[in-house]
């Protein structure tokens, strides 16, 4: 292999990871609607776990923990409201 074989390929891998990021971008987006923000907002006010609101909605906890953060103002691990 040259190296200009080499760049080629790096350059192939790099597009393919930005494509993948974008992709996940798009998915997220379309899971995080603000009916499923009220949901989990109900759900974490009747002292739900995220596991539990997870294992419920059929979303990744991971889903569940960016809507509180992001959308609801939830900060850190201990999940306490930001007011």
């Amino acid at each position: 292999p040259t190296k200009q074989d080499s760049k080629l390929v790096t350059e192939k891998i790099s597009k393919l990871k930005n494509l993948k990021k974008k992709r996940k971008n798009i998915q997220t987006e379309n899971v995080i609607t603000k009916y499923f923000i009220k949901i989990v907002e109900k759900y974490k006010d009747l002292g739900v776990s995220v596991t539990e609101i997870a294992r419920i909605t059929g979303k990744a906890r991971s889903t569940i923990y960016k809507v509180l953060k992001e959308e609801l103002g939830y900060i850190s691990n201990r999940l306490v409201k930001n007011d």
